[in-house]
């Protein structure tokens, strides 16, 4: 570790698309622009719940979500992690309702 923290990942957006019958949410976010990133990491909540992990090591600002389910609030944050391991805050929550 280098010990210099990354900076905060911002503009998290969501945005929820019926696919196929299915639901989806597509998140989307400002790319770092640190040269030592190495990935992003994504954490969920469902309705009132903990966040928990449900991707790690992405290299674009962007991921979909395809484990949801209808009527249910989906609440998201995203961190960055560099080439050292020092991973930022979380970010501001993004939240997505499936009808």
């Amino acid at each position: 570790e280098d010990g210099i923290r990354d900076r905060d990942v911002t503009g998290v957006q969501t945005c929820a698309l019926p696919i196929s019958g299915a639901s989806s949410i597509d998140l989307s976010w400002t790319r770092n622009s640190e040269d030592d990133l190495a990935a992003y990491s994504i954490f969920r909540a469902v309705d009132d719940g903990p966040f928990q992990s449900i991707a790690t090591g992405l290299t674009i600002p962007a991921f979909t979500d395809t484990r949801v389910e209808a009527g249910k609030r989906y609440r998201y944050v995203v961190s960055a992690t560099d080439m050292a391991g020092n991973e930022s805050q979380r970010s501001a929550e993004a939240a997505a309702r499936i009808e």
